[in-house]
């Protein structure tokens, strides 16, 4: 089975000063949604704590709720962001076994997912926010997904990330309009310009990427 492994820290914590407390708390509330994600009672979302002052892991027994929730995670935080304080952070998914899970703590659970994750997370390049890193003939695959929501989630305007943080929650955009008090069509143009519609096909294509893998 292929489990994935998030593992996340904030970008430049340590400058935010006296909003670093409201920062965690933002990052603690966008932590909690993720368990919203999930669509199977037999799915596995287990979450940990903030640990080195900014750093955050969380497993998945569902790959494409991963990616989901990496889209997530960014757009949220975004979303919260102010003039005075941008929130934004760096993602890496690793995909592969998983020796040890412990859902209470995630951090003493152990396996191939868990070491990708980390690894991907530490080799990230300055300019980098998301990537994906697996292990045998489907790495490079999977590392150039990553690398296209990397370069498509960087453009996000701070309306278009509020804009996919509902609507990856909710799916309607009728719904994103009553939350955000603007009409559905400049729902429409805000999901069309940060990519809603290649980003669902995306997520599908990688949830039939690993169910193909789990049949061979």
């Amino acid at each position: 089975m292929t489990y994935a492994v998030l593992t996340g820290d904030i970008i430049n914590s340590t400058t935010f000063g006296k909003e670093s407390e409201g920062v965690l708390n933002s990052l603690k509330i966008v932590l909690n949604d993720l368990k919203g994600l999930k669509k199977d009672n037999d799915e596995v979302i287990a979450v940990s704590g903030i640990f080195r002052g900014d750093s955050f892991q969380v497993a998945f027994s569902a790959p494409k709720r991963a990616v989901k929730a990496a889209l997530y995670i960014r757009s949220r935080l975004r979303a919260l962001s102010n003039k005075e304080r941008t929130i934004d952070v760096r993602l890496a998914i690793g995909f592969g076994d998983i020796e040890r899970l412990n859902i209470d703590n995630v951090e003493e659970s152990d396996g191939e997912a868990f070491h990708l994750s980390g690894r991907g997370l530490d080799s990230m390049k300055s300019y980098q926010r998301l990537t994906f890193i697996s292990k045998g003939k489907n790495e490079s695959a999977i590392r150039a997904i990553g690398s296209l929501l990397d370069v498509l989630t960087n453009h996000w305007t701070e309306r278009q990330s509020e804009a996919m943080s509902f609507w990856l929650t909710e799916k309607s955009q009728s719904s994103v309009a009553e939350k955000m008090n603007l009409k559905q069509p400049t729902i429409h143009k805000h999901l069309a310009l940060a990519g809603a519609y290649a980003i669902e096909d995306t997520l599908d294509a990688v949830e039939c990427f690993f169910d193909n893998i789990r049949g061979e």
